[in-house]
């Protein structure tokens, strides 16, 4: 009888133990699927996210920084998000280098004498510049610095004619000013020369 209830005993444990083994690698299954579903749930969020983002929108910066405040909280959709950031930041960056650099008015160039047209293109050239900054806001000082350097050698040159532009602006002013001034002076000294005649 002890011989038959320790049999009984042994295979209630032995049975309790496979069960138990079974329920947790059960548990470990669910585990394995709930965070399976969690890295795909974060990478569908990113996606969705980024899928309707556009390098020529009016609103990039905006746009740029929505995805940026992106919380995935897995692995997964956290290298998605940095793998969409980093190659989208050069992309952005390319591209809107490309912009610039078809911005340029050559010095002998017509638009290069009209001071409009070289205001307009650094008010672009200085938008593009914010545009690269922002993409590239989390890249070290010194990438970023490299990037966006002959855009700002671009916009220091134009920056400089407007200058030269607007000093020759200012002599013509003083020029015509000064002209005015002395045929005035002429005709005072004319009329009061106590002849009877009057310039009209």
């Amino acid at each position: 009888t002890i011989f038959i209830i320790t049999l009984i005993a042994g295979i209630g444990l032995l049975t309790g133990l496979v069960l138990h083994q079974e329920k947790i690698q059960a548990e470990r299954g669910n585990v394995a699927l709930i965070k399976q579903q969690k890295n795909q749930q974060d990478v569908e969020q990113v996606k969705n996210a980024i899928k309707d983002f556009n390098i020529d929108s009016e609103t990039i910066i905006e746009d740029w920084k929505k995805i940026q405040e992106l919380k995935p909280t897995t692995d997964e959709g956290k290298k998605t998000l940095a793998d969409f950031l980093a190659s989208t930041a050069d992309k952005v960056t390319n591209h809107y280098s490309e912009k610039a650099l078809k911005l340029d008015i050559k010095d002998s160039d017509s638009q290069f004498q009209d001071k409009q047209a070289l205001e307009t293109a650094i008010t672009s050239l200085q938008k593009i510049l914010e545009i690269i900054k922002s993409v590239n806001s989390t890249s070290e000082q010194a990438t970023i610095d490299e990037k966006i350097k002959p855009i700002q050698e671009l916009i220091s040159k134009f920056q400089k004619q407007v200058e030269v532009l607007t000093k020759k602006e200012g002599q013509k002013t003083d020029k015509k000013e000064t002209g005015t001034t002395s045929s005035e002076g002429e005709r005072e000294t004319y009329s009061s020369g106590g002849g009877s005649y009057t310039p009209t």
